[in-house]
This record gives structure tokens, sequence and C-alpha cells, in this order.
């Protein structure tokens, strides 16, 4: 049981935190206020004129553009086998986004339980969510590394509704927010479930991959 309490006591935390959520409506669908547009406009101008510089005769007002000089190397198969690692999360917090951020760093391909195996030996992470979701990496019995994505249920939970009503209304994925009707029709249908999913997960990928063998 003991090996138990460091997950229990994270979740609980979270949960406290969570909370709020029953009192208040998620901000996802919400209008920014004026002073938060006026505080956003603020934050943009003073970090564009952090990056400008008055004697570089290649940019006059550099601004945000000097990150778009960055170079990121084409992807490629791996020089030998590799064991990946799983890439866990819950639905809806930001999984696909951090699949690029891989395969961005290391230069090799990522992918996930749905077309790749554990024992193709081709990619450096594969994407899971179990056990949120019953389909895990097969394949696997040489994986035992794991980087846990933790996302706000108050931000992961309308991200996964979104993700829902794209694929009822045959859009792709990660490109609208749901309506408002649809997200509050979806939360009070399955927040409570959803709530015991997202806990389950964390406390499975927490309980079996402690880092006990500092790996």
């Amino acid at each position: 049981m003991a090996r138990h309490r460091p997950a229990r006591r994270m979740s609980a935390a979270l949960l406290v935190a969570f909370t709020t959520y029953l009192a208040v409506d998620t901000i996802f669908f919400s209008s920014p206020s004026s002073l938060t547009e006026e505080l956003s406009s603020s934050l943009r101008r003073e970090l564009s004129n952090s990056l400008t510089t008055e004697d570089d005769p290649q940019h006059n007002s550099r601004g945000l553009i000097v990150y778009e000089e960055c170079t990121v190397q084409p992807i490629h198969l791996p020089d030998h086998p590799i064991v990946p690692v799983y890439a866990a999360s819950y639905p809806g917090s930001g999984a696909q986004m951090t699949h690029y951020l891989y395969e961005a760093l290391t230069g090799i391909p990522a992918s996930d339980c749905y077309v790749a195996r554990g024992d193709d030996h081709l990619f450096i992470t594969l994407k899971t969510h179990y056990p949120a979701k019953s389909d895990n990496v097969r394949g696997a019995e040489e994986m035992d590394r794991a980087i846990l994505h933790l996302r706000n249920p108050l931000n992961a939970f309308p991200s996964y509704a979104s993700f829902k009503f794209e694929v009822h209304n045959g859009l792709p994925d990660h490109t609208v927010h749901a309506p408002a009707k649809y997200w509050m029709e979806w939360r009070n249908e399955n927040f409570e479930e959803e709530l015991k999913n997202w806990v389950n997960h964390l406390e499975y990928w927490v309980d079996n991959y402690d880092n006990v063998q500092d790996k």
C-alpha cells in the first residue's frame, strides 16, 4: 500500500484544485475581458520590444520574428534499433503537440499505439491514453520508461470534448472548439466518469513507472 500513497496524494491535491470547476463556468469558451486583452497586448509589446535591437541592420524591428529563424532538421529512422518510451496522457492533454516536440528534439519519428508496436524499434515515443482509453501499446515487453503528460482537468476536459465534437461532425483533429452548448451537455453527462478516468490514469502511470530503478 505504501507505494500507492504518492500517487493518491498527488491525485487528491489536483482534485482539490479542480473543485473550483463545480462553482464556476470554464474559461475555455469565455470571451476575454477588456482587462485581459489589455494585459495580453501589453505583454506582447514588452516582449517584442525586448527582442528589438537598434544596432541590428538586418532586422529593423525584429520582434517575435526572431523565432522564425529556428531550423528543425527532418526526422529520420534511427541508426540502430531503439526501445520507445511511453508517451502517456489523458485525452485532451496536448499529446499531439508533444509528439512533434519529441520528433524535433531527437530527429527520430514518434508514433502511437494505434499504428505502431513497441517491438518495431523505430520510434522515440509511442502515445497512449491507456487506461483512460482501452487501447495500449502492443509488443511492449521491453518498454520500461514512461513520460506522463499531466494537464489540469479544467483544461483537458473541454479539449477532449472538442475532439469528440470534431469526430462526431467529421472535422479534422485539433481545428475547432466545440460550441458552448455541446460542451455543457458533454460535461453534464460525462463529468463524474471522466474525473474517475483522469484519476485512475494518473495513479496507474505513477504507480507503475515510479523511477525506482533510476531509469
